[in-house]
């Protein structure tokens, strides 16, 4: 039996956090369409689900409501989240909490996911993970997946080293932007080892020998015969199966990962570098999920997710309210629900609660229409530079009409 542990944390002002970012579907919402979406399509093993949340953080009564109509659903309340500065990350307690019922393994994910074709996972391994977007430490974000292009997948060193290309060196030199090296991977080992966590020599061999690619989900995913023992290992932390016995263990260690601002680096790619040190140290017992398990949506053009779910290859999606690589304008979620709809001919409403359908509806169908006008990021920053452009030309002509009438007015007087 797996327990399947879930964390979620109202957003209500839907800001910007360590763990959670804006989104069209509101963060309640995204836990009930994961519960719901698990119940029906995952029928082929044992399990339970679990979700936790931080007492503290008070849910509105609709909120409450709508999750009590969950009868499958255990709900964990816990008073202490994983770090005094981040309430809404209760995702230790997924670890390390008891459990209504005792499994095997525990899969852990965050709520923005949702569960679509059965998974198939290896249970004689004692971890499995996915590999995450990029190899580098702190994780840039692009305007869009195609600008990866500017890389060739080896730029660990400074703005000079040898494996950056030209386009890089100039984007980084641009943006005054460094790519991660050695030395803040260092940091966080140096940091583990002061703060009690060694890791162990299998593990730092491990990462020596490995390609360090900027794209390591999507090279795992397009190429059907690679490798996967030569991929870089850095993992995303939305999915990580972990057998019950080490369960504990991690998330004791994994406490640490919330510091890692204390060393200077940034927390989320960070965070993920913990995560997997400490892994590969419990246990060098392990495997990637099969491709489409934690499926990073937002890693794929619109034309690449309807393959994916055309051939059911993706038994978990991962950002399905994040943002579109085509379009930074309009949501993912979007594409997600018209794709899904147009491959399994029904909508993946029906995994939310009628309390939120229509709302949800109205602003998925706002956004439909700016995709018709088929509008892109450029056209629309060039829209929206154009309406500024027009508001100042009417605000410089009424200072000038203020202006004139005060002369004239200056000029009767005299």
């Amino acid at each position: 039996m797996i327990n399947i542990c879930i964390y979620c944390n109202p957003n209500y002002k839907n800001n910007f956090r360590v763990g959670t970012a804006p989104k069209n579907l509101d963060v309640v919402s995204q836990a009930i369409i994961l519960c719901n979406s698990i119940k029906q399509n995952w029928k082929s093993f044992d399990y339970d689900i679990t979700l936790f949340h931080n007492i503290n953080m008070k849910w509105s009564e609709e909120d409450k409501e709508r999750i009590s109509k969950l009868p499958f659903l255990n709900i964990i309340t816990v008073d202490k989240p994983d770090h005094p500065d981040l309430p809404w990350q209760t995702r230790i307690p997924c670890f390390t909490h008891p459990l209504k019922r005792e499994g095997t393994h525990r899969l852990v994910l965050d709520c923005d996911m949702v569960a679509l074709n059965e998974p198939v996972f290896d249970l004689d391994c004692d971890w499995q993970g996915m590999f995450s977007i990029s190899g580098s430490l702190p994780h840039i974000t692009y305007k869009g997946y195609p600008n990866y292009q500017m890389c060739d997948g080896n730029c660990f060193g400074d703005i000079g080293g040898k494996g950056c290309s030209r386009k890089r060196k100039a984007f980084l030199a641009k943006h005054g932007r460094t790519p991660a090296n050695e030395a803040n991977k260092t940091k966080i080992k140096n940091f583990l080892k002061k703060n009690g966590f060694e890791l162990s020599a299998s593990c730092l061999n491990y990462e020596k020998q490995n390609l360090q690619k900027c794209h390591l989900h999507n090279e795992y995913h397009r190429n059907k015969n690679i490798d996967y023992k030569i991929l870089y290992p850095h993992f995303n932390l939305g999915a990580i199966l972990l057998r019950e016995n080490l369960c504990k263990k991690f998330g004791e260690s994994y406490s640490l990962a919330y510091r890692v601002d204390e060393i200077g680096l940034p927390q989320h790619c960070a965070i993920e570098y913990v995560g997997t040190y400490i892994l590969k140290t419990l246990s060098d017992n392990w495997k990637p999920f099969q491709p489409g398990f934690n499926f990073l949506s937002s890693c794929f053009s619109r034309k690449q997710i309807n393959s994916y779910l055309t051939e059911r290859k993706i038994s978990l999606l991962h950002y399905p309210g994040g943002r579109s690589l085509e379009d930074k304008k309009t949501s993912i979620s979007s594409i997600i629900f018209e794709e899904y709809e147009k491959t399994y001919g029904e909508s993946l409403f029906k995994f939310i609660d009628e309390t939120k359908i229509e709302e949800l509806k109205k602003k998925f169908g706002d956004m439909k229409i700016i995709e018709k006008q088929k509008l892109s990021w450029t056209a629309l920053q060039k829209i929206e530079k154009e309406k500024k452009r027009l508001f100042m030309i009417r605000l410089i002509k009424q200072q000038q009409q203020i202006s004139n009438m005060g002369n004239r007015i200056f000029n009767i007087n005299n």
